[in-house]
Order: structure tokens, then C-alpha cells, then sequence
């Protein structure tokens, strides 16, 4: 509980502090950008709420809490300002959901695609996005499957 209640903690500074700093902060806090912001909280609470009555998957750990913030990051998106670190938010809760169901190498190349839609440059170089997939793959499992002999699907099982 102390971990979590930390990472949590930490969490949460990050997110606030990269409002505010960082290559693109928010300056100006708009009217689209509270806008979106407001929405994405009250989306994700109905998704939360709704979503385990809709698939039994989200009724499963915290899978609810992942398509949540899923959906909210995805409305967070509506705001150009906010739309670099929500897609970011976004696939890491992405890699969090598929990781069980369609394995590690495709749960990871999802979260690099949609991370790498957060700049809009990555896409006029799609050769230079793939390598960074395979890089990424390869150095993965190097680390966490080969060193540390984490015991997780690779592909997906059926």
C-alpha cells in the first residue's frame, strides 16, 4: 500500500508539473482546454462506472480504471495544448490492458504507435517510428525477459 500510495503521489506530480513545463507547457489556459479537461474527467468517470456492465473483461482487476482514463485521455486529446501528454497517458494505459490479452511484443508496439501519434512528425517517417518499434522490442526483451526472467506472454495465447 505504501508503493502505491507513492507511486501514485509521484504520479501525480508529473502529470501537474508537465502542464506546466517541459517542451510545450500550457501557458494560456483556454477555454478549449478546461473544456476538454472537465470532459475528460467526466467521461472517464461514466466509462468507469459503465464499463464493467458492457464486457465482463472490465469488470476484471483494474481494467475499468484502464479504459477510463483511455477514454478520458482520448477526449483530452480535443485540446491541441493537452494532446502530447494525454496521448502519452493514453498508451501507457493502453500497454496496461492489452499486456494479458495479445502479449508483451504487441502490447508494446500498440503503446509505441500511439505514443509516437502524439507528434505528428514521427508519421512522415514511418521507417524511422519502425525502427524504433524493433529497437524497443529487441531491447525489451533483452532486459526484462532475458535479464530478469520476468515471467510474461510474448505473443498472444489463445
Amino acid at each position: 500500500m505504501l508503493a502505491f500510495v507513492g507511486l501514485t503521489g509521484i504520479g501525480a506530480f508529473v502529470t501537474l508539473a508537465a502542464f506546466f513545463t517541459g517542451p510545450n507547457p500550457v501557458g494560456n489556459w483556454s477555454r478549449r482546454n478546461l473544456a476538454s479537461l472537465f470532459g475528460a474527467i467526466i467521461v472517464s468517470a461514466i466509462v468507469y462506472l459503465v464499463s464493467p456492465a458492457i464486457h465482463p473483461f472490465f469488470g476484471v482487476g483494474y481494467n475499468a480504471v484502464g479504459i477510463a482514463i483511455v477514454a478520458g485521455m482520448l477526449v483530452l486529446t480535443l485540446s491541441p495544448d493537452l494532446r502530447f501528454i494525454a496521448l502519452i497517458s493514453a498508451s501507457v494505459a493502453v500497454f496496461g490492458l492489452l499486456l494479458e490479452q495479445i502479449g508483451f511484443f504487441a502490447a508494446l508496439t500498440g503503446t509505441i504507435l500511439l505514443s509516437c501519434a502524439a507528434e505528428r512528425e514521427h508519421f512522415r517517417k514511418p521507417l524511422g517510428v519502425l525502427g524504433l518499434i524493433v529497437f524497443m522490442l529487441a531491447l525489451c526483451w533483452w532486459i526484462f525477459i532475458l535479464q530478469l526472467d520476468i515471467r510474461v506472454h510474448l505473443w498472444p495465447t489463445s
